[in-house]
C-alpha cells in the first residue's frame, strides 16, 4: 500500500527543500518516491536543480525518484478531460472559465482527485503542502468534493435553464431565476451542473482514494527557528492536533551550530546572539524536533540532508522491518 507523507509548515522555512531531502532518502533506500508540491511557488525544481518541466511525474537522475509539480493552470483542464469523452464544451463553458479564474482552490481540488491515478505507481508519496491554512484546506479537499457530489441539490441545479422544462415545478424555479440572471448564464450553468452530474460517481471514486490516502498519511511539520516560523508551526501542530492527527515528527531547520560568542566590539556579536536566542526559543517549543542545519548552497540541501534524515524516513516508512540506526 502507498504511503503518503505531508510536509506543512509555514512559507520560507525550507519545507520545499525538506521534501526534497525526505523523498532523496526514501529513494535511496529503494522505494519508489514520488515528491508532489502543492505549493503555487513551485520551488521544487530549484531544490533538485530540475531543468525539464514537471507538470506530469518525471523521473529525475536519481533512481527511484520522481517529482510532480502540478500547474494551476493545466491541472483542472487535465482532469476534465480525462474524465469527458467530449470536454470541449464543458471547458468552454462560462462558469468553467470563471472557476479557472481562481486557480488557487480549483488548482487543491484537481491535484487531490488525481493523486489516486499516480499512487499505485509508487511506495511513497511525499506531499509538500502550501503554507499554513491551506495546506489543512488541501486536506479537506476529498472530503468536500464527495460530499457536494452527493447531494441532491447538484441533480436539481442540472435541471435549470430548460433541461428540466418538462417538470412544472422546475420551469417555475427558471422564470423565477429569469429576473435575476439572463437565460444564457442559466443555461450555461446547467450545462456545467449536468456535466458534473454526468461524472458525479468516478468524481467520487477519486475522492474517496484521494481522501484514504491522506486519512492515512503522516505528518511532518516543518519550521525554522525564526519567531514567525516557530509561531506559525506552532498554530499548525495545534490544528492537526485538534483535528486527531498530531504531526508524527517535526523539523527544525537552519540551525546554527554552537559557538563561543566573538568580542563585545565584533560586529557579528548581536547577530549570533539573535540566532542563538531563536534556536533556544524553538528548542523549547519543539524540545523533540530533529535539527537540519543551514546549508549555503541551495542545490545541494537534498544530499546535504538526505543522511540526516534516514532515521526518520525510517519510521514513517518501514514496509521491510529495518533496523533503526542511531
Amino acid at each position: 500500500m502507498t504511503q503518503t507523507v505531508l510536509l506543512a509548515g509555514s512559507g520560507g522555512v525550507g519545507k520545499t527543500a525538506t521534501s526534497a531531502a525526505l523523498g532523496l532518502s526514501f529513494a535511496e533506500r529503494g522505494l519508489r518516491t514520488l515528491v508532489l508540491t502543492v505549493d503555487p511557488a513551485r520551488r521544487l525544481s530549484d531544490s533538485l536543480a530540475l531543468d525539464a518541466d514537471a507538470s506530469v511525474p518525471m523521473k529525475t537522475g536519481i533512481s527511484n525518484l520522481w517529482v510532480w509539480m502540478p500547474k494551476a493552470e493545466d491541472e483542472f483542464p487535465r482532469l476534465i478531460r480525462e474524465m469527458l469523452r467530449n470536454p470541449d464544451p464543458f471547458l468552454e463553458n462560462p462558469v468553467t472559465e470563471a472557476l479557472l479564474a481562481a486557480p488557487a482552490g480549483v488548482h487543491e481540488i484537481a491535484v487531490a482527485l488525481r493523486l489516486g491515478t499516480y499512487a499505485d505507481s509508487f511506495d511513497v508519496l511525499v506531499i509538500d503542502t502550501a503554507p499554513h491554512q491551506h495546506a489543512l484546506d488541501f486536506l479537506d479537499t476529498p472530503n468536500t468534493v464527495r460530499q457536494l457530489l452527493r447531494r441532491r441539490s447538484l441533480s436539481f441545479l442540472s435541471a435549470f435553464g430548460g433541461l428540466g422544462a418538462n417538470i412544472p415545478f422546475h420551469r417555475t424555479i427558471d422564470i423565477a431565476v429569469q429576473r435575476i440572471l439572463p437565460l444564457d448564464v442559466i443555461r450555461a450553468g446547467a450545462r456545467f451542473f449536468a456535466e458534473i452530474a454526468n461524472v458525479g460517481p468516478a468524481l467520487v471514486r477519486r475522492a474517496e482514494q484521494a481522501e484514504r490516502l491522506i486519512a492515512a498519511a503522516r505528518f511532518v511539520l516543518v519550521s525554522d527557528t525564526s519567531e514567525a516560523g516557530v509561531n506559525g508551526a506552532a498554530r499548525l501542530d495545534e490544528l492537526l492536533r485538534s483535528r486527531g492527527t498530531p504531526p508524527h515528527a517535526t523539523i527544525l531547520n537552519r540551525m546554527h551550530a554552537p559557538v563561543a560568542l566573538p568580542p563585545h566590539d565584533s560586529p557579528l556579536r548581536d547577530e549570533l546572539m539573535r540566532h542563538q536566542a531563536n534556536a533556544a526559543r524553538a528548542r523549547k517549543r519543539f524540545p523533540d524536533a530533529l535539527a537540519l542545519p543551514r546549508v549555503a548552497d541551495t542545490s545541494s540541501v537534498p544530499a546535504a540532508l538526505a543522511a540526516r534524515l534516514q532515521r526518520l524516513s525510517l519510521s514513517l516508512v518501514n514496509p521491510r522491518g529495518e533496523r533503526l540506526v542511531s
